[in-house]
């Protein structure tokens, strides 16, 4: 069987200990478990591992596509094999505008990997395959969607792409139910079992890892998983951190279960993040959550309540698009500010606008308006007009204008982002504690 490559392109924005790439992670495992030579390596080291494996694995994400396209013309004597979010949302756009991509995996990448690679030396295999977008001989593209999925009970243990910043990451599900018109994860939902989760919980800790992160964006979801969850870990007498993740309407729904979480005397938790995204409803629509304001601040609350009962220590993270969307009003923009200071939870999570991801539906208005991606990023469209002009002014003024001065630097890091976020954060805050937000914010931009 062929040698693989995989290259983790995580690396192009993270430094080493924060190098984390669960699917690498995962797919690495399998393949290794199947007896497939594989390796990963980061962005960096391409060049000096470009002889080392006929196939070469590249996990795609929007800011990745312009070094993953590169690289991929580079290695035109070799197999080339894109994966992740991206390709998985774009397939035949991607096979269009990159004619040295073989093929394009979708969705889970563990078997429909390894069946591919195997296919290579049994060829009758690839008409099983699923999951898969390719130029079949006439040089058409040929896409079939995925069809069948694996029993994530059954995949074996990732290794150390799985931790960051010794947080270790551990699956509880994957897919989405949700359909935000701004995401690119279109999945089904599926899930492993308690029994198996806490099992990976353990194999950590005799690594000596105590910190995780359960489940994925929808770690709240499933409230009889997180139950069973609870049960096996208290019954074996774990002592470890948790962090979860989850939407509004989870934790409202799950409650009682929460609520167990920060009772637990084997629990300590770390952080819970939900994702709130505006605090005006027409907003909220726009985006295609399924959420309101109030379930929205109703969660929040009953997060700070049970922290303030159990545990003052665990951190609240209400996660918002600060200039949600390119229609948005001064007034609607107000309401955001407004979630921004109550809670204090947004400070370290929000984004500064909403980003057009190429092939979502967020993607396509944006289009419609006639925006258009810049160079730099080419399936992201970051920068357009906002149609409320005192809207657009002060999102030049506190998030483009730093954010393009940030760019021109060949150092910019993660880090410098946040250091804009914070920046931006406490002076929306500070618009808050005026007498009156809307002349505060005029004021600010009346001062050039």
């Amino acid at each position: 069987m062929k040698d693989i490559t995989l290259v983790n392109l995580n690396t192009l924005i993270f430094n080493h200990r924060q190098n984390c790439n669960l699917g690498l992670a995962s797919i690495e495992a399998y393949l290794q478990s199947h007896g497939v030579n594989c390796r990963v390596i980061n962005h960096y080291q391409v060049d000096e591992y470009k002889d080392s494996s006929s196939v070469f694995a590249f996990s795609v994400s929007d800011f990745s596509y312009e070094f993953a396209a590169y690289w991929t013309d580079k290695l035109q004597d070799k197999m080339i094999v894109w994966g992740g979010w991206t390709a998985s949302a774009l397939p035949e756009w991607l096979l269009q505008k990159n004619p040295g991509i073989d093929y394009v995996i979708m969705d889970e990448g563990e078997r429909r990997l390894y069946k591919l690679l195997k296919s290579c030396d049994e060829p009758e295999l690839f008409a099983q395959l699923d999951g898969i977008a390719y130029r079949d001989f006439d040089n058409k593209i040929q896409i079939r969607p995925p069809a069948d999925y694996l029993n994530m009970d059954d995949l074996p243990y990732p290794g150390e792409l799985a931790v960051m910043n010794d947080l270790v990451f551990i699956e509880l599900s994957r897919g989405c139910y949700g359909k935000c018109k701004y995401c690119q994860e279109n999945s089904r939902m599926r899930f492993k079992s308690a029994k198996r989760i806490v099992e990976e919980i353990e194999h950590w800790i005799d690594k000596g890892y105590d910190r995780f992160n359960i489940g994925n964006a929808n770690s709240l979801t499933n409230g009889k998983l997180l139950a069973g969850v609870l049960d096996e870990i208290e019954y074996r007498q774990l002592y470890i951190q948790i962090a979860l993740v989850g939407r509004p309407n989870d934790v409202l729904r799950n409650q009682q279960v929460l609520e167990r979480y920060f009772a637990s005397r084997y629990i300590d938790l770390i952080f819970i993040e939900i994702g709130i995204e505006a605090n005006a409803q027409r907003l909220l629509d726009l985006l295609g959550r399924t959420t309101t304001p109030q379930i929205n601040e109703k969660a929040t609350q009953t997060l700070c309540k049970l922290k303030k009962n159990y545990s003052s220590s665990v951190k609240i993270n209400a996660n918002i698009i600060l200039f949600s969307h390119f229609e948005m009003t001064i007034h609607e923009l107000i309401d955001n500010i407004r979630f921004l200071a109550v809670f204090g939870a947004s400070k370290d999570v929000f984004s500064t606008h909403l980003y057009g991801l190429a092939g979502t539906a967020i993607w396509q208005e944006m289009e419609q308006q006639g925006f258009t991606k810049q160079e730099r990023f080419a399936l992201e469209i970051r920068e357009y007009p906002f149609t409320d002009r005192h809207v657009h002014k002060l999102h030049q003024k506190l998030v483009q204008e730093p954010i393009t001065n940030m760019l021109r630097s060949s150092r910019a890091t993660v880090q410098d982002m946040q250091k804009i976020q914070h920046h931006c954060h406490d002076k929306l805050v500070d618009f808050y504690h005026s007498p009156d937000i809307y002349k505060a914010i005029m004021e600010y931009l009346e001062a050039d």
